[in-house]
């Protein structure tokens, strides 16, 4: 009996609440991850998108100083959960690395199926950094209640 009471406050530190930042991440900035389907949902419908065979990217101005990032991988569209695991991956350290000089975005991205078959990561890269180049250069991301 002594022996579970110890046990639980170790537990209890290492619970974190959904959208919340996870740790100290190694970039100099904070980014969390969009966890909920409310979020979700709410960025989909913004009109700002970008979309190739590998990859359709939401995008929307939100008012914390901190980027959110959330990645939408279908099972049926990569069956294998190691394959899912890396494409996440490969997605939010892309996301880190280039907007780290941004602030208060929430972007959502929607694995296609083919994006489960490409010769090697680099083609994914590459489609995933003109996304993020078309999404930062569109005029409607911008918050209009500033005029």
């Amino acid at each position: 009996m002594a022996l579970e009471c110890a046990c639980l406050p170790k537990q209890a530190e290492k619970s974190l609440i959904k959208g919340e930042a996870r740790g100290e991440p190694s970039f100099p900035f904070k980014t969390t991850t969009l966890a909920e389907k409310l979020n979700f949902d709410l960025i989909f419908s913004s009109p700002t998108h970008s979309e190739d065979r590998f990859f359709a990217v939401y995008c929307r101005p939100n008012e914390t100083p901190t980027n959110r990032v959330g990645v939408s991988v279908a099972k049926k569209d990569v069956s294998k959960a190691t394959k899912r695991n890396k494409i996440k991956r490969l997605i939010k350290n892309s996301f880190l690395s280039k907007f780290k000089h941004q602030k208060g975005i929430d972007v959502v991205v929607r694995v296609k199926h083919q994006a489960s078959h490409p010769a090697n990561d680099k083609i994914l890269l590459e489609s995933l950094t003109k996304h993020w180049n078309k999404i930062m250069d569109d005029p409607r991301k911008k918050d209009r209640k500033n005029g």
